[in-house]
């Protein structure tokens, strides 16, 4: 080492987990306040940034499952409606049925009844 250059500990505030390595380089020359200030700055910033991603990520995804919802309660919805469709449609059949063996009799099965009912 010149006999010019020395080295002085430097104190770095870090996120870091126990036990992690920090590196660094020597330059030959103390680190001024506003070089540490900037790195401190760098990695406020850089933290923010990451910060902000995970924000932007999250309110992507909750719209993705707001959308899902949307769509689920649409389907339910429609599938509601055709049940009730579908319970109008066997009550009217019923009534057919039940207007067809009245007119024949209890005699009357039902591989020998015929009949059309529109919706």
């Amino acid at each position: 080492m010149d006999k010019g250059h020395t080295l002085s500990p430097t104190v770095i505030r870090s996120s870091a987990p126990a036990g992690s390595i920090l590196l660094g380089s020597y330059s030959g020359q103390e680190s001024s306040p506003s070089v540490v200030m900037n790195t401190e700055m760098d990695a406020v910033e850089a933290e923010h940034q990451i910060e902000m991603e995970e924000k932007t990520r999250l309110i992507n995804q909750v719209l993705e499952l707001q959308h899902t919802l949307e769509d689920l309660s649409a389907r339910v919805d429609a599938v509601k409606e055709e049940n009730l469709k579908l319970k109008s449609e066997n009550q009217i059949s019923k009534a057919a049925v039940r207007y067809v063996q009245r007119d024949n009799g209890p005699e009357a099965s039902h591989a020998n009844l015929s009949f059309v009912v529109t919706f």
